[in-house]
């Protein structure tokens, strides 16, 4: 899992990446308030072909995102599978369907205030 940033990352914080792809949903990834473009990027260990992607969230959140797949290790050449930037989807799990194979998928957040963005678990099937 690869963040654009995490919330008191220099210090012991609850708020790390690597509790997004663990199966658990007790602690949970946040950027830092200052982080302009929040992403994170999931690699799926291969190309693996998926048909829908489940964001857990901590607490209910209206989020505007970007779900986009790659199969491009210099992480370039981003297609875009989901464009959900125009109207929040307000949750604590938003769920997706998705259609073709990806080495990686990032999900980029739009015009969001980045202790909204508190992530359990990203689920790819």
């Amino acid at each position: 899992v690869i963040v654009s940033s995490t919330k008191n990352g220099d210090r012991a914080t609850t708020h790390w990446s690597t509790c997004l792809t663990d199966g658990e949903h007790d602690l949970y990834w946040v950027p830092r308030v200052d982080d302009e473009q929040p992403h994170a990027i999931v690699a799926l260990g291969g190309k693996a072909k998926l048909s829908n992607i489940v964001i857990h969230l901590k607490e209910e959140a209206s989020l505007k995102y970007i779900i986009e797949g790659t199969n491009d290790p210099k992480l370039k050449d981003w297609k875009v599978i989901v464009n959900n930037s125009k109207k929040a989807t307000r949750g604590t799990t938003l769920e997706h369907e998705l259609k073709g194979s990806y080495h990686y998928v990032r999900i980029r957040f739009v015009d969001a205030y980045p202790e909204d963005i508190k992530i359990t678990e990203i689920e790819t099937r």
